[in-house]
């Protein structure tokens, strides 16, 4: 808590599996930031953000899955929001060679995700970094989301109005690294062994479409920009 003094009225977290490793510690955590439940919401400008705990129950009809459906729902019709955004932190997608996926989890939320065109999924747990096309949920194959054709062109980094929700495991703040196998299809960009940030800025351009730009930066001296990507978006 100290280390973040300086920024910790801004802080907002996700409650992981290290922060229920005792009751004393969940407490701790939870009275610090805030919190009377591990799952809330908040705005920020044109941007809405849904945070959800894999840690407490997460199943279709417990508590925090109707408040999600709900959250969801009010925000996607809401004209003032413009990007949807939900973090956690066990991942539910990876290419492997890490921890295990939380694979209840996203059979339960990426439909969710689906239905309410959450634009990104922040992840944790896996210590590395791994960018995913934007991808649906694939009732027949759990493992085998589903990319649209035109959001998956070799070499390009830039989304058009996709068709899915941008999944990004961003592990890297600093505890030991851990290995990505060799990427699955629709893993995009992957980096292991480093040390970085995701920094997320928002533009509009001359038709003012709204325009998200995704960088992973190294924590290096040089900063050194590993990843990048854009999403643009029609304006409601």
């Amino acid at each position: 808590f100290k280390i973040i003094k300086p920024i910790a009225e801004k802080t907002k977290i996700a409650i992981g599996n290290h922060e229920t490793e005792s009751s004393k510690k969940l407490k701790d955590y939870m009275k610090a930031f805030n919190l009377e439940k591990q799952y809330y919401s908040f705005n920020y400008q044109n941007v809405h953000f849904l945070t959800l705990s894999t840690e407490t129950s997460y199943d279709e009809g417990s508590k925090q899955y109707k408040f999600a459906e709900k959250d969801l729902k009010q925000y996607s019709n809401d004209k003032s929001i413009e990007w949807i955004v939900a973090f956690y932190h066990k991942q539910a997608y990876s290419s492997g060679g890490g921890l295990p996926d939380e694979k209840d989890f996203r059979e339960i939320y990426h439909p969710l995700f689906d239905k309410y065109n959450v634009d990104l999924a922040l992840q944790g747990h896996h210590h590395a970094y791994e960018r995913f096309y934007p991808i649906t949920f694939n009732d027949k194959n759990d493992n085998k989301p589903t990319i649209s054709p035109k959001d998956k062109v070799k070499g390009s980094n830039v989304f058009q109005n996709p068709e899915g929700t941008i999944f990004l495991t961003v592990g890297t703040g600093g505890g030991e690294s851990m290995t990505v196998w060799k990427g699955k299809s629709f893993s995009a960009a992957r980096e292991d062994g480093k040390f970085g940030i995701l920094n997320v800025s928002l533009e509009k351009d001359d038709k003012n479409n709204n325009i998200l730009i995704g960088k992973f930066i190294d924590n290096m001296k040089n900063h050194k920009i590993l990843d990048e990507f854009e999403i643009i978006k029609n304006s409601k």
